[in-house]
């Protein structure tokens, strides 16, 4: 998402958090101040206002998935005969294995204002 509207890093309160594109992490508006006053190299980055997410893996959304990609190779109707095999109790067995196996991602969407730096 390009956005056009464009902020200053003094005019954002403390807690706002802000990345930069391929940055491995997010920083508050505080965080971003103090990396600046200490290194003003920091001011270089293309810094953004983002939004933390979470992402958590979905057995429904795997087998819905895997049912649609399979569709067209087997016999007319075998989606609704896979989908009505599958249970509540099995969605549950499905997700406690991906939940362990993948666990939770935690990462940042980039939907904010573009951040002109005006401290140094």
């Amino acid at each position: 998402m390009t956005q056009t509207t464009k902020v200053k890093l003094s005019q954002l309160t403390e807690d706002t958090q802000l990345s930069f594109e391929g940055a491995t992490c997010a920083y508050t508006a505080l965080q971003v101040r103090e990396l600046i006053s200490e290194d003003g190299e920091w001011a270089l980055y293309d810094w953004q206002v983002c939004s933390p997410r979470t992402w958590k893996p979905s057995a429904e959304t795997m087998i819905d998935n895997y049912i649609d990609q399979e569709r067209d190779e087997m016999y007319e109707e075998w989606d609704v005969d896979a989908a009505g095999k599958v249970t509540k109790e099995g969605f549950a067995e499905i997700q406690a294995v991906i939940e362990k196996m993948f666990g939770e991602y935690q990462y940042w969407m980039f939907d904010g204002p573009e951040v002109i730096i005006d401290s140094l």
